[in-house]
């Protein structure tokens, strides 16, 4: 009987051989995927980006509709997307590129929105926006919520508030130096607002009589309240209110948009209003609600919400943006501008102290407008 060879000469180097080639093939494996996996990444972020941009064309063929074509319809049917394709009418197309799958699916236009948007007003300029509500309903108040473009409700950023009493108008120097007793330089802007009704056949005297101007202040207050003051014509007797806008970090969102809120009340006089906003110190984030008696109404002709969805291959994109209806003008702002230098005179009346003398004292003939001055209490214009 042959008896059965025992020599296991070879065996460990088989099974090391067999870990290694499983390891090696695992290696493989996982970096395959792992290869894969960052393949689909980098195509999704391509998607991704096309997707965008497929949305921001629908966003700028709705805007061409309506500032060049005369679109005015609102479209609140993603079947009637293609209204503000080019062709429109439901003709047009919204397929950017067939091949790749890249279209816009879905555009909904509001051009007469619930709530007027402004992103980064900024301390140099004033922002003039007009008010009507739809259906020429009248305007009785109107809300105005801010916070400070630079908010970051995570980080903390420019969400301190004005700790002392209202008035305080510090130079920018100051204000820099955060000092919590007059004002965070991490703070709020103070918002300076003219309300200006426009009546029909109104003369200059009319509309300056009847505008008024408050100061919004970011005093901190409990959330869910806002800041009144009662609408008050008559020039210069109505004009130059503080009001605290009772700001705090949970308003954002709802019914209070924006950390301040304040609202003027009582309005009339007109069913077209213009109102002027210049933030000052910081640069400012506003939304505007308007009400006619109590509720809200949607105001036309000043700004249009359009809502755009873009598609490429199986990426979707939403994006939602506010875009201007009227025509932006430069508006000065003031009376006088000039690179050189100016002397003001300011002469207050009436006086009722008769020590003061006569109202209006006429110009001294003392003054050398070519630059010499024989009193030094006058000033010399240049």
């Amino acid at each position: 009987m042959k008896r059965i060879g025992t020599n296991q000469k070879g065996f460990a180097s088989t099974i090391i051989s067999i870990v290694i080639i499983a390891v090696l093939s695992l290696i493989a494996v996982s970096f395959a995927l792992l290869m894969r996996r960052e393949q689909r990444q980098a195509l999704d972020r391509q998607l991704n980006t096309q997707a965008f941009y497929a949305a921001e064309t629908g966003v700028n063929d709705a805007i061409n509709a309506i500032t060049k074509a005369g679109f005015t319809n609102d479209i609140t049917d993603c079947r009637n997307t293609q209204q503000i394709s080019p062709g429109g009418q439901g003709s047009g197309s919204n397929t950017l590129d067939t091949t790749s799958g890249i279209e816009y699916t879905c555009v909904l236009v509001d051009q007469s929105p619930g709530t007027l948007e402004y992103a980064g007003l900024n301390t140099n300029s004033s922002k003039i926006i007009r008010l009507q509500a739809a259906g020429g309903v009248p305007i009785t108040s109107v809300k105005i919520s801010w916070q400070d473009s630079d908010y970051n409700a995570s980080s903390g950023t420019h969400t301190a508030f004005a700790e002392n009493n209202d008035s305080y108008f510090l130079p920018q120097s100051q204000y820099m130096q955060d000092n919590p007793t007059l004002f965070p330089a991490n703070g709020g802007s103070i918002v300076r607002a003219t309300l200006m009704p426009v009546p029909g056949g109104a003369s200059r005297d009319t509309l300056i009589n009847m505008a008024q101007t408050v100061f919004l202040y970011p005093r901190p207050g409990n959330a869910g309240q806002i800041g009144t003051q009662n609408y008050q014509t008559g020039g210069a007797d109505g004009n130059g209110a503080f009001v605290n806008g009772n700001c705090n970090v949970a308003n954002v969102g709802g019914d209070y948009p924006k950390q301040c809120n304040a609202e003027i009340t009582n309005i009339s006089g007109a069913n077209i209003f213009y109102l002027r906003l210049k933030p000052v110190y910081n640069n400012a984030d506003v939304t505007i609600t308007a009400f006619s008696n109590g509720q809200p109404v949607e105001l036309v002709g000043e700004q249009a919400m359009i809502d755009s969805t873009g598609k490429a291959n199986d990426v979707l994109r939403r994006i939602q943006v506010r875009v201007p209806l009227r025509t932006s003008y430069f508006m000065p702002e003031f009376a006088i501008e000039s690179l050189g230098t100016w002397c003001k005179r300011l002469a207050v009346y009436p006086s009722n102290d008769p020590a003061l003398g006569a109202d209006v004292v006429a110009l001294p003939g003392n003054v050398d407008y070519d630059g010499n001055r024989s009193n030094p209490v006058e000033c010399t214009p240049n």
